[in-house]
């Protein structure tokens, strides 16, 4: 009833402001059910699970009905119904997939309800999808197995908080909640390294105002377990575009996003109407299928930064899941080898052997069109109507609808509770992740702040934010639950990375994907404004104006048309920390582009540049210091 759910969450308000907790878990998610397992049963009445981001269903803004265990994998679960996903097989089998201790209960569980015959799944709970491995279970088999471990722990005394966690701090032992009052002293870790770790409790303040100690914190939530969804540049200028163009307002009803409000239910709102879905994942393959097959949608065009020609058989390669590829990741790579392994196991428009499937036979319908290593450009709203530029095409694409499919990226330094604890105990990151304890998963400096997922993966590998790697995780979290008194082990990479250095995203080794052999001049005189005072008098100079960008993770691509030929070695590119100019010198002109400032400083030696002689095109690809989104290229 309204009355005992409003007692229930009065309840565990009260016992947040008034108790401290043996362990806290931040976010009711996949991963924290893996670490649950793996408690011993009478301990659970000591754990207290904030529902957190995972446990908050976008469409609804809260995490159920009010019994908190509602709120496990919430998100998920309003993802699945939102986008009828409810049939697709998961990308593991029953046995990578299960949380149990016991790797067989998902498959006899599935195998109970079917032999009862109580019609418990709508559809087929166990699929071939990959041929010679177990079978892989549906979502919603999935969803509903993982539910029923939740209720079970309800049932041993474990308490869920409906509540997000906004800050973490310290608290010297002895302090206790005297602290809470007077307001917390920053630890002196290089004086007293050891405070922050033996007896020391982690204040936890929620976002309904209250607080909670806790002698153990781990931290499983959305953001530092899976990454944030991608927006994609072309989204903060439609607005620009749209009134340059005579559009306006009504164009935020007409673009949806699958991780939040895109809604297949609605089927009436696309019947008869053009869809443009931006992303290559199996999402915006399934998206298609839905969108062609079941809501009528009369032409779908899909664009895909990526080629949509990789298929991977499970979350991640099979090899990363025991010891064929872990004992060269964890003995002989240091942290940029083992970055680079991650960014490579992950790909890109990479799909399941189902979804390529089903990707072939839309290739076969008239009313469907890919457009793959394609970028939006730009995207305008005028007339009810969008109008899409992209980066390899004069030619725009109208249509009704955009849906957005980008999947997700990581970035911890971008994660609140991240900076909270960069300033009690500063870890080293490399690239987007930081460098954990490699047997407790601890942050460096505080022994009793945990993590599982994404955050994890150099020291877990690729499988990091994977059910595997949430296995992984737990076990190590486990144990050094067990035995919190242990002493920390040596920080991994120590032979590799100096005591304190930060490292940046894009200050390793280089990928390789670009050609080095056009590397941008970068004389301290500038050599383009010498080739402009010095050019012939017969040459019409025409300043660049019409250009498009686009911006991808820790690249920006700026593309320059000239619209006649011109030779590569009459081309120059000069770019600064914070700036850019080109000259492009044909039979006729000199064509010259000069950004003063640029929106955030790049890294000049990772930057560069390529010519397309015949086309009279030029790319210049600028390496960002940061995964952050460019709101404008001009500074």
């Amino acid at each position: 009833s309204r009355g005992g759910a409003g007692r229930s969450r009065r309840v565990s308000r009260r016992m947040v402001r008034d108790k401290e907790a043996w362990l806290v878990i931040v976010g009711a998610s996949e991963a924290a059910l893996h670490l649950l397992e793996r408690l011993p049963e009478k301990a659970l009445r000591d754990v207290v699970v904030l529902s957190g981001e995972e446990g908050s269903s976008p469409a609804r803004g809260d995490g159920g009905d009010g019994d908190g265990f509602s709120s496990f994998l919430a998100r998920g679960k309003d993802k699945m119904k939102r986008l009828r996903m409810e049939s697709e097989p998961a990308r593991r089998t029953t046995r990578m997939a299960c949380s149990a201790i016991d790797s067989t209960k998902l498959e006899r569980w599935i195998a109970s309800k079917a032999a009862a015959g109580d019609d418990a799944f709508a559809s087929e709970p166990l699929v071939e999808a990959v041929e010679g491995f177990v079978r892989c279970p549906s979502l919603e088999a999935l969803g509903k197995f993982l539910d029923s471990r939740a209720r079970r722990f309800a049932r041993k005394g474990l308490r869920v908080v409906d509540a997000r966690l906004e800050s973490v701090s310290v608290v010297p032992h002895g302090d206790g909640p005297a602290a809470l009052e007077g307001g917390l002293a920053r630890l002196d870790l290089e004086a007293e390294p050891s405070r922050a770790g033996k007896g020391a409790l982690v204040r936890v303040k929620l976002s309904d105002g209250s607080t909670l100690l806790a002698s153990q914190v781990v931290v499983a939530d959305t953001g530092t377990c899976a990454g944030r969804a991608n927006v994609p540049a072309f989204v903060g200028r439609i607005g620009m575009a749209s009134c340059a163009s005579g559009g306006g307002a009504g164009w935020h009803e007409a673009i949806a996003y699958a991780e939040s409000d895109l809604d297949l239910s609605k089927s009436s709102d696309y019947s008869g109407k053009t869809i443009c879905i931006v992303g290559g994942g199996m999402t915006s393959v399934h998206l298609a299928d839905k969108a062609l097959h079941e809501l009528g949608v009369a032409r779908i065009h899909l664009i895909s930064r990526g080629k949509m020609d990789g298929v991977k058989k499970f979350d991640v390669d099979v090899g990363w899941l025991g010891k064929k590829n872990m004992k060269a990741f964890l003995e002989e790579m240091g942290p940029w080898e083992r970055l680079r392994a991650c960014r490579h196991s992950a790909g890109k428009s990479t799909l399941s052997p189902r979804a390529k499937g089903t990707l072939d036979r839309l290739l076969q319908e008239p009313a469907f069109a890919l457009l793959t290593e394609t970028v939006v450009s730009t995207a305008a709203w005028r007339e009810n109507k969008w109008t899409i530029q992209v980066n390899n095409s004069c030619d725009a694409i109208s249509c009704d609808q955009i849906w957005v499919a980008c999947g997700r990226s990581f970035d911890c330094l971008s994660e609140l509770v991240v900076q909270d604890l960069q300033e009690v105990s500063k870890a080293r990151i490399c690239g987007a992740y930081p460098l954990l304890d490699s047997a407790t998963l601890a942050w460096p400096g505080i022994p009793n702040v945990m993590f599982m997922g994404t955050t994890a993966a150099l020291a877990l590998g690729p499988s990091a934010k994977y059910p595997s790697g949430f296995r992984a995780a737990s076990e190590k979290i486990a144990r050094a639950l067990e035995n919190p008194s242990a002493p920390a082990s040596p920080l991994d990479f120590e032979d590799f990375v100096s005591s304190g250095e930060l490292l940046c995203e894009g200050e390793g080794p280089n990928n390789g994907r670009w050609d080095e052999s056009a590397k941008p001049s970068m004389l301290e005189e500038s050599p383009i404004k010498q080739r402009l005072c010095n050019s012939s008098q017969g040459l019409e100079k025409c300043t660049i104006e019409s250009y498009t960008w686009s911006d991808s993770d820790f690249e920006i691509d700026i593309y320059v048309k000239l619209n006649e030929p011109v030779e590569k070695e009459d081309v120059l590119v000069d770019i600064g920390d914070q700036a850019l100019e080109v000259l492009a010198e044909t039979k006729g002109r000199i064509y010259y582009l000069n950004l003063e400032k640029l929106y955030k400083p790049v890294q000049v030696k990772k930057s560069t540049y390529r010519v397309f002689e015949k086309k009279g095109k030029i790319v210049v690809r600028l390496t960002k210091c940061d995964n952050h989104e460019w709101k404008f290229l001009k500074g």
